[in-house]
């Protein structure tokens, strides 16, 4: 038949196949990339958590278990410095004696010497006295995590257990408190998928031998 049309397809027909299996593929993948980047995401935040929590435990077991170590501060009483305090010092309130300190470390060769994972909070357990030069210290959070903030604040100001030879009475009426508040940098590979966590607990100790 003359001035038929042929069977087949034409080009404008290809080419607008084409552009829709491109569009369709780009899609795709954008859905992909953003959803293994969500994942990434998910992840990286839920390591922080978990991190988080442990490192606030650790220091809220310490706390439970220890006593603050006034004298560590100022003889023999107190008062404790000005808060938030950037340093914890304590002992334990028993005849053994024992020292336990928890700082921010600003340093890398403080924490992991890793060239990223500080500042980092450390603690160290063998010092001849609390909140002194000596002893060695450890990482108490884990590595691809800094920490952004750490502060303490601590009451009362004055040793609740120390009875004054001159009135004779406590130097403080109040039971050892300290407030813990720490924020959490979870790192990345990408910047755009590191995240930040705040924290905050308060803690008393166990023994109140009043």
């Amino acid at each position: 038949m003359i001035g038929g049309k042929r069977p087949g397809v034409t080009l404008i027909e290809t080419l607008v196949a084409a552009t829709i299996f491109v569009i369709i593929v780009v899609a795709m993948t954008a859905a992909y990339l953003q959803s293994t980047r969500a994942g990434q995401q998910i992840a990286i935040r839920s390591r922080l958590e978990s991190d988080g929590r442990y490192a606030l435990e650790a220091i809220s077991r310490a706390i439970r278990v220890y006593a603050i170590d006034y004298a560590a501060y100022a003889a023999p009483a107190g008062p404790l410095p000005a808060q938030p305090m950037t340093e914890l010092c304590l002992k334990q309130p028993d005849v053994r004696g024992g020292q336990l300190r928890i700082r921010r470390e600003t340093t890398d060769a403080g924490c992991y010497n890793d060239g990223k994972s500080f500042p980092c909070m450390v603690v160290s357990t063998d010092a001849v006295s609390a909140c002194d030069a000596s002893g060695s210290w450890a990482p108490l959070t884990p590595q691809n995590t800094k920490i952004e903030y750490a502060s303490f604040y601590a009451s009362p100001a004055n040793d609740p257990l120390y009875v004054s030879t001159i009135t004779n009475d406590y130097a403080a009426n109040a039971a050892e408190r300290v407030t813990v508040v720490l924020g959490l940098h979870g790192l990345a590979a990408r910047p755009a998928d590191e995240w930040v966590l705040n924290l905050q607990t308060t803690v008393t100790p166990r023994l109140y031998r009043r």
